[in-house]
């Protein structure tokens, strides 16, 4: 049997609560003399007090067994025998509060070889049309200046999940399974 999920909206509510959003920050230049691998340490923080995330979901179920089975192929409400495949959505949703986000990354390079980088093998490239693709060429251009680049630390503090929410129209079919 063939199931196809897809994910066909996504939604993130909440941004507007951010409290703290500090990018590549090492405080190596306030005076504090750090390790020296502290000098190719950026850290990065958000803070969010509360944040939702909305998907909306389809489902296509094709025929099968588990999909049509029954002492009567109509006995299942939202089967009818002469389909080929059963089309569900819903909309899902998860809100969480006081998110804290930290993460510090470590990154060695080397200058001499970023200078060769022109900015137009960067900015250049088409984001819309195929993401995947673009980050792909850019990482090309990047990526021999780059000896190491990691996480050397990754933090993730939520205070409270709330109870997930799911939504159901219906007329979906899903509401009566």
């Amino acid at each position: 049997t063939n199931v196809t999920i897809k994910l066909t909206e996504f939604n993130i509510q909440g941004l507007d609560t951010i409290t703290a959003f500090n990018l590549m920050e090492n405080n190596y230049d306030q005076g504090s003399v750090p390790a020296d691998r502290m000098k190719y340490t950026l850290n990065h923080t958000m803070f969010v007090d509360g944040i939702t995330f909305l998907m909306d979901i389809d489902i296509n179920l094709a025929r099968g067994d588990w999909v049509t089975y029954s002492p009567e192929c109509g006995s299942i409400p939202i089967i009818d025998c002469d389909l080929d495949s059963v089309q569900l959505s819903f909309q899902f949703g998860l809100t969480l509060s006081v998110v804290k986000m930290t993460a510090s990354i470590f990154s060695a390079f080397q200058p001499d070889l970023l200078d060769d980088v022109q900015v137009g093998q960067i900015l250049g490239r088409d984001f819309r049309s195929d993401p995947l693709e673009a980050l792909r060429e850019t990482s090309r251009c990047l990526a021999p200046a780059f000896h190491a680049l990691f996480f050397s630390s990754l933090g993730l503090s939520i205070d409270e999940i709330f109870d997930p929410v799911s939504i159901i129209p219906d007329s979906s079919g899903l509401a009566v399974l």
